[in-house]
């Protein structure tokens, strides 16, 4: 079906007195599979503007085509998955700039963009700060990105999110995208708050370490006990 496609090209040009051109089309090989050739070729014309010569090369462009059809497939995967999950998803490009985002940021934010000046827009100044200074890290050194913060959605409510981002790769080792994730954890972080607000007005001794034996909280009386700061103790071992 490629041969009519062809034939009117040719007189396209012809007739425009194209002298330079190139085309894409499909072939079939000795062995009847079917390839991919682009033709770049020059059109040489008589006195009167007639074609009387054209002369041009073909180069075998399948595995090109091949991997660019691929890659589409793949891309086209990963939108459908991406648009049927609860979380904000995006792809960035290597310095950062968005390529994607999915429908959950424009139905929480009511917003189309995702710029810098959208999230300290919608970010509280005190946790935009950091926020920006963690990403700003992770793109100079190309490492994992995750930070919590607060987001305003189009309601004008503050909800807390868990952003993540992890660099992609290419087989050269430079990064060719940043694809991440936006979760809302706000009911988890509600009830942490909560949590810590009745462990901190027990009259009881609470602490809570981590699996290498540091304390990663303490309350009130606790503190109170040992006559020291929170501050103190966190990230330290028992021992010290």
């Amino acid at each position: 079906e490629d041969r009519p496609r062809v034939a009117q090209y040719h007189a396209r040009q012809q007739q425009a007195g194209t002298r330079n051109y190139q085309l894409q089309y499909r072939i079939l090989d000795a062995r009847e599979q079917i390839g991919w050739v682009l033709e770049k070729g020059a059109i040489r014309y008589d006195d009167e503007g007639r074609a009387i010569e054209i002369s041009g090369v073909t180069f075998d462009i399948t595995e090109d085509v091949q991997i660019r059809e691929a890659l589409k497939e793949s891309e086209e995967r990963f939108k459908r998955l991406a648009e049927s999950m609860p979380q904000v998803v995006y792809v960035l490009g290597p310095q950062g700039k968005v390529r994607y985002l999915n429908q959950r940021w424009r139905e929480y934010t009511g917003l189309a963009t995702a710029t810098a000046a959208d999230f300290r827009r919608l970010v509280p100044a005190e946790e935009f700060e950091p926020l920006l200074t963690r990403w700003q890290s992770a793109l100079q050194h190309g490492h994992d990105f995750a930070s919590e913060f607060r987001l305003r959605g189009q309601d004008g409510a503050y909800r807390w999110f868990l952003a993540r981002a992890v660099p992609v790769r290419g087989s050269g080792g430079e990064i060719e995208r940043w694809c991440g994730t936006l979760t809302d954890i706000d009911a988890q972080k509600r009830a942490h708050e909560e949590l810590r607000l009745v462990t901190d007005n027990a009259d009881v001794y609470l602490a809570h370490c981590d699996k290498e034996g540091r304390y990663v909280f303490v309350n009130k009386a606790y503190t109170k006990r040992f006559r020291c700061a929170p501050e103190t103790l966190i990230g330290k071992r028992i021992e010290e």
